[in-house]
């Protein structure tokens, strides 16, 4: 048995799997890096917020916020994005909640949350 021959095809047998697994996950489609419902905990410098969101029809979504822990206490935002790319006004809470819920023609791609109300937005 000749151990190099059995090595160059193991070679470019590992090499083929590769390259086909490598071609079938540019063949899927692109997923969208945010979507409504992409639910989860968010640290922030001053502390941890959960933010959610949801569809209740084709037309109707809502989005969340709660402060689960730490220090801040300014008002929470949230919003909503359409696929249109229609941003609906900030709904700003209280310093432990805030919520939005809006009908619309048009569908909604994800929400959007304030830890307060000079933080970075974070989308769900």
């Amino acid at each position: 048995m000749n151990t190099r021959i059995m090595r160059g095809k193991l070679a470019v047998k590992v090499m083929s799997t590769v390259a086909l697994g490598a071609a079938a996950v540019a063949l899927l489609p692109a997923l969208p890096a945010q979507a409504l419902g992409n639910n989860r905990d968010v640290s922030r410098s001053c502390g941890v917020n959960y933010v959610a969101s949801g569809n209740y029809d084709v037309d109707t979504a809502w989005a969340q916020t709660a402060k689960t822990s730490g220090s801040c206490t300014g008002s929470l935002g949230v919003s909503l994005k359409t696929y249109t790319g229609y941003i609906y006004p900030r709904v700003n809470g209280s310093s432990t909640y805030a919520y939005i819920s809006k009908s619309n023609g048009n569908r909604f791609s994800v929400g959007m949350h304030w830890g307060c109300l000079d933080c970075n937005v974070t989308y769900s």
